[in-house]
């Protein structure tokens, strides 16, 4: 009794999951622009202007970079900017957007010993880097630090989180850089209510004074899910029902009010994850978005929201097969009509399909002709048409008061599934929820 009790509840979560999230589904392009930076990973990214963005830096396991490079996605271009000052050579760094035109560039290592502390701001308006020096610095040790958690906080401000410091020490600190005053600022917050030390996490702006971390590294891949409010100087642990696998070496970006999404990283050391996944604030869940095809899977690349909550891909490494990347990608996020329109029927009926191989189907329809059953994220699983119901219905077929059939649920994992059953008139639809 109290398995079958489990599995119901554990149903009607999903069904809740699935009543109150938006549908939508994500739409993968290869841009292919024809003038491309060299491959790599560890560089640093961010949006800049409408429909542009920017990265420096980078390892092409050869050399380390100090190039910068400007993608204007209504060109399809990418064009490399040369300017005679501009930040050393480093990987492992990280760039923020900060206000309109403008990203900050903080820290990045080189040669596995050099651990930089520096501070830059590109201009789009003049192309020009310009340095930044200060009485007061996020370190933790006089070498500054890499892979730290970076984000725009609000206009004017990025917040910095945590990272690796000189001697693989990580940390679990925030600063908060204002354009204002040019300054970085040290933010207390309870030492027994934070994230762990880490670095390597997932961390993007969700909405204005707030940022979400997810997953990182601390001697081993980590998966929890952080919300940091600055204006309550407050961190908030999440625990949704259904979280992605534990995360390091990927990137993240908000994609519309509320929400983030990241893509790609290194759950299990192979540097081959071609995974999406998209967090809702509104209702604290994590969901995992199909798409149709998908980029090569790495890690250490970079994703920024580049135009009309359209994210760019650019780069990254597959460690599997020894692949550096210099590919641009952009993904599309579309309402799933199907789903959404389904979900809001006035007739839908629920059906629990509990440890049964076989789904009975019931319908009060005269001779159905056929029935599609449909995934979560609009994607027809099973179809079958009636073979003979237009001679079914000469010999009299269609005066039957109902009608009963079963559909295999052998390859169906647990779940919730749409069932539209057509009529010659009229059409029955169904939610199923299956557990096994």
């Amino acid at each position: 009794m109290k398995k079958t009790f489990t599995i119901l509840s554990s149903i009607l979560a999903l069904l809740l999951i699935a009543t109150v999230c938006p549908a939508q589904t994500g739409v993968w392009q290869e841009l292919k622009p024809q003038n491309s930076p060299p491959a790599r990973h560890s560089f640093g990214m961010a949006e800049i202007g409408e429909g542009k963005a920017i990265i420096f830096g980078g390892d092409n396991g050869h050399n380390v970079l100090d190039e910068t490079w400007i993608y204007d996605i209504n060109e399809n271009t990418w064009t490399e900017i040369k300017c005679d000052k501009h930040p050393a050579a480093r990987s492992d760094l990280m760039m923020s957007r900060i206000t309109k035109n403008k990203v900050l560039l903080y820290g990045g290592w080189i040669d596995g010993s050099h651990y930089f502390s520096d501070t830059w701001i590109f201009d789009l308006e003049t192309l020009t880097w310009t340095e930044f020096t200060f009485n007061t610095l996020p370190l933790i040790s006089v070498e500054g630090r890499r892979n730290t958690g970076f984000a725009q906080l609000s206009d004017n401000k990025v917040i910095l989180f945590g990272g690796e410091t000189v001697g693989a020490n990580y940390a679990n600190d925030i600063w908060v850089f204002d354009l204002n005053d040019t300054s970085w600022s040290y933010v207390n917050t309870d030492i027994n209510s934070r994230p762990i030390k880490c670095s390597n996490l997932l961390m993007a702006q969700i909405d204005t004074g707030k940022v979400l971390i997810y997953g990182g590294w601390h001697y081993d891949i980590l998966d929890q899910t952080w919300l940091f409010d600055y204006n309550l100087k407050k961190w908030i642990r999440i625990t949704p029902e259904n979280s992605p696998p534990p995360n390091k070496s990927s990137s993240m970006a908000k994609i519309g009010k509320n929400q983030v999404v990241f893509w790609g990283g290194d759950p299990n050391g192979w540097g081959q994850y071609n995974e999406l996944w998209l967090f809702d604030l509104k209702d604290s869940l994590w969901k995992k978005i199909e798409t149709s095809i998908k980029p090569d899977g790495r890690r250490f690349h970079r994703i920024v929201n580049i135009k009309n909550n359209k994210i760019l891909l650019f780069g990254g490494l597959n460690a599997h097969e020894s692949i550096y990347h210099n590919d641009s990608w952009l993904l599309s996020f579309e309402s799933n009509d199907i789903i959404d329109n389904l979900s809001k029927d006035t007739n839908i009926q629920n059906s629990f399909l509990i440890q049964n191989d076989k789904a009975h189907i019931h319908t009060n329809l005269i001779g159905f002709c056929n029935y599609k059953l449909y995934d979560i994220y609009g994607k027809v699983l099973k179809e079958c048409s009636q073979a003979g119901a237009w001679e079914q219905e000469r010999a009299g077929a269609w005066e039957q008061e109902s009608s009963s059939f079963d559909i295999d649920a052998t390859d169906l994992s647990n779940g919730v599934y749409f069932l539209v059953v057509q009529g010659r008139n009229k059409r029955e639809v169904f939610r199923l929820m299956i557990a096994k």
